[in-house]
């Protein structure tokens, strides 16, 4: 059994990491009321929760510290929240500081933050964005990407990066079992995110026994991935004269499109159609109704497992790239054609 980390006595005490450590580590001029920390030193103890090294941390300065440079809006949109949380838990965890540079996405501004990095007393750097991308990143040492694959293949940078292609097999499998014959797929214009779970939601219906004229492609417009671009979409696939009996839509945003135009048609979800979405954004995946099944991505393992390999290996992880699935979150949006879905219920994430 793994020991407790600081993010299960926050989930316990209902607080957040940080607020834990601040706890735990008697941070000076913290003002946390006496309710909350007791709240968190009874999780503590009731998990068998230590305090590692982070108050001594704290206290010597920046020298045990792990630079994040941050791109593409990652920290203030929802998709990469859950990225930095992993980062700065691991971070805590060790007794090490996160050190944060957003550089948006200007190219100049990144550059500039690598050479800083380069300089820094710092353990490494970790380059991340808020989008699955591949690109071309600096040959730099003590350099690992989060979220971005190296066009090299990983043959000189370690790299984090979700399983794209898990996520299209797990809602394929998922449909299959559910026995739809007929399904759509709502996505965006080329790219690596999509590309990857296209071809692996084909591939898995596929070999599940769908023949290829069963399985509808569709873009939302002006490669809009807002429920706008998936009403638009998805009242496209439900005009067919075939309509199928269940739409996979590339984000949880395409997914309340999709909801308003079954709502136009007259249609029940999941009696007549059903709907499985992806990121498990809050609140939009349980405020719809019915509540959305969907793909949970694995942000914080993936933060997690970023800030390990670095601070593990001293800012030197072995070149490649690592990849984590996401996990099904079955709530009442999916079903069996013509029945109401099952109780809501995860699939359980297979570590690769």
């Amino acid at each position: 059994m793994k020991p407790p980390r600081i993010r299960d006595v926050a989930a316990l005490a209902g607080v957040a990491p940080s607020t834990v450590s601040v706890v735990l580590n008697d941070v000076a001029a913290s003002r946390i009321s006496d309710d909350t920390r007791r709240r968190v030193h009874e999780a503590a103890e009731a998990l068998g929760y230590t305090p590692n090294a982070a108050a001594r941390s704290l206290r010597k300065g920046p020298e045990r510290a792990l630079l994040l440079v941050a791109c593409d809006g990652l920290g203030h949109l929802p998709y990469g929240l859950g990225l930095v949380q992993g980062l700065q838990d691991a971070c805590w965890e060790r007794g090490v500081q996160l050190l944060t540079v957003a550089v948006g996405t200007d190219p100049a501004r990144e550059a500039e933050a690598l050479r800083f990095a380069a300089g820094a007393q710092v353990v490494g750097t970790v380059l991340a964005s808020v989008y699955h991308q591949r690109r071309a990143v600096p040959r730099e040492r003590n350099l690992l990407c989060l979220n971005i694959e190296p066009d090299d293949g990983g043959a000189r940078t370690a790299a984090v990066v979700p399983d794209e292609a898990a996520s299209g097999r797990l809602v394929a499998d998922e449909l299959v079992a559910l026995g739809h014959r007929r399904v759509a797929l709502l996505g965006l214009t080329e790219s690596l995110e999509i590309s990857r779970r296209r071809e692996a939601f084909v591939d898995a219906l596929v070999r599940g026994g769908l023949a290829p004229g069963d399985i509808v492609l569709d873009e939302s417009p002006n490669h809009d991935g807002t429920a706008s671009g998936g009403w638009v979409a998805a009242t496209r696939v439900l005009e067919l004269p075939e309509r199928p009996s269940a739409i996979a839509c590339f984000n949880d945003r395409m997914a309340m499109g999709a909801y308003r135009a079954a709502a136009d048609k007259g249609l029940r979800i999941p009696d007549d159609v059903s709907i499985i979405g992806h990121d498990d954004l809050e609140p939009v995946a349980e405020s719809l109704e019915p509540p959305l099944t969907t793909v949970a991505p694995p942000y914080a393992e993936l933060g997690e497992l970023a800030a390990g390999l670095m601070l593990e290996s001293g800012g030197s992880p072995s070149p490649g790239i690592r990849s984590i699935p996401g996990e099904l979150v079955r709530r009442r949006s999916a079903a069996a054609p013509g029945h109401p879905a099952r109780p809501p219920v995860r699939t359980p994430r297979r570590h690769t």
